[in-house]
């Protein structure tokens, strides 16, 4: 018997389905390392899958994700509920993922880079971050030296954080002091603030006013 083949159609923005265990525990995990929005590495990772098949190299993190990735889907998934996901994928995105044919249904495709995300390690998990996110993170050179002297816990729970967010500590700071400045209005609110600062700050920091700092913790 004949199988039939299945061609994505315009997904520039669409929907997809994926089991309610696998997006559970993605969104979770989205959330655990710090990643900006749901999408972002579902698309990544099927542009990195287009980039491989077509002889362009992709960092040894993306590869060793990717090496995870089969165009068959267990059959044990197929006994749990699904759910419906959206996703937007850019114009010069789109055309990449299109090419990605073989996996029939978008819904596939989506699902295959789920699991291989989720069967990565830890550790690949945050270095993907850190190389994702990396424009969000400039190293501004010309400016001036500050020194101080903090105790090791304290050294210890930054040095958590900043590994957490795919920094250095150093990056981590000067990405603070930026959201603190964008605040008062020093610095244009475009600013560009790593998520995770912003959400480790927005817990422990409140703006009253343009001047008045009050911390809650």
């Amino acid at each position: 018997m004949k199988k039939k083949r299945y061609i994505m159609q315009d997904t520039a923005i669409t929907t997809y389905t994926a089991p309610v265990v696998l997006v559970e525990e993605y969104n979770r995990q989205i959330q655990e390392f710090g990643f900006k929005d749901k999408q972002e590495v579902l698309t990544y990772l099927a542009v990195g899958l287009c980039n491989e098949r077509n002889g362009i190299k992709n960092s040894w993190i993306v590869r060793g994700i990717l090496s995870r990735v089969s165009v068959e889907r267990p059959p044990v998934l197929r006994i749990f509920p699904r759910t419906y996901m959206g996703i937007q994928i850019r114009g010069e995105y789109k055309d990449k993922i299109l090419s990605l044919s073989d996996f029939g249904y978008l819904s596939n495709l989506m699902n295959a880079v789920m699991e291989a995300f989720l069967a990565a390690g830890r550790t690949e998990k945050r270095r993907l971050r850190k190389e994702m996110h990396a424009r969000f993170v400039p190293d501004v050179p010309g400016s001036e030296w500050l020194q101080t002297y903090i105790s090791n816990t304290q050294y210890d729970k930054l040095f958590e954080m900043a590994i957490h967010g795919g920094m250095s500590i150093t990056g981590m700071v000067r990405s603070a002091i930026g959201l603190v400045l964008a605040a008062e209005y020093v610095l244009p609110d475009a600013c560009p603030v790593p998520y995770e600062v912003q959400e480790a700050i927005q817990g422990r920091l409140r703006i009253e006013g343009f001047t008045t700092h009050r911390f809650s913790r």
